[in-house]
């Protein structure tokens, strides 16, 4: 129109009015769209951020839980450790208790086959076994200048009355007193031995002769 009308100076006015005026909606347009690249990249890195934040919470939750079931197998190591070793020491023990138990019971058993149980002196089977060795040791015979050995038998007399009187009880004690002191006179290479009931045998050894 101002062309039209000859108003040159009008049209060139408005023209640049029009020109700055679309200059700023460009720069505002320009400012809009870098403003929401913007912020969707502040939203992306903001996700990326989220994201790292939860794999890191995710990997420390997984480095206490190894933890903690590494302390539990270690725990657990040792405790199945004490009890194997409890186990170990109880098996020990009771083994160790048998064993002394048992050779308790064949010491008894030793001494009930050589010796008397109620004087504890030698019996019979034991004075045998000792004739029988000195006879395959070939010491049965001997010279004229040789101390031959000795035996001795006795009994308690009038024992039976002894029990009458005082029962199987006192005369057990007369047996038991008769032993101690027999046992106190004789050697102690010699050897007091119960025969049976109330006789009794006292093998005297020969001395060995030193030169």
């Amino acid at each position: 129109m101002y062309e039209h009308l000859g108003l040159f100076r009008e049209a060139v006015a408005t023209i640049r009015e029009q020109q700055t005026l679309s200059s700023q909606l460009f720069r505002a347009d320009r400012e809009k769209a870098v403003a929401a690249l913007q912020e969707q990249f502040d939203a992306v890195q903001r996700q990326k951020q989220i994201e790292l934040l939860a794999r890191s919470n995710s990997l420390k939750d997984a480095q206490i839980s190894n933890q903690r079931l590494r302390q539990i197998v270690i725990l657990l190591g040792a405790v199945v450790t004490v009890m194997g070793g409890v186990f170990v020491y109880l098996l020990y023990r009771r083994v160790r208790r048998a064993n002394l138990q048992l050779r308790e019971a064949n010491r008894q058993l030793e001494f009930h086959a050589v010796r008397d149980p109620l004087t504890g002196l030698f019996n019979r089977r034991s004075f045998f076994e000792l004739m029988s060795k000195r006879a395959t040791d070939g010491a049965g015979g001997r010279r004229e200048d040789d101390v031959p050995d000795g035996l001795l038998v006795l009994d308690i007399d009038h024992f039976k009355r002894i029990n009458d009187n005082l029962g199987h009880a006192g005369g057990d004690a007369v047996l038991v007193e008769l032993a101690k002191r027999l046992c106190s006179a004789v050697r102690d290479t010699d050897m007091v031995i119960r025969w049976g009931g109330e006789e009794f045998l006292i093998f005297l050894q020969r001395p060995v002769r030193t030169i």
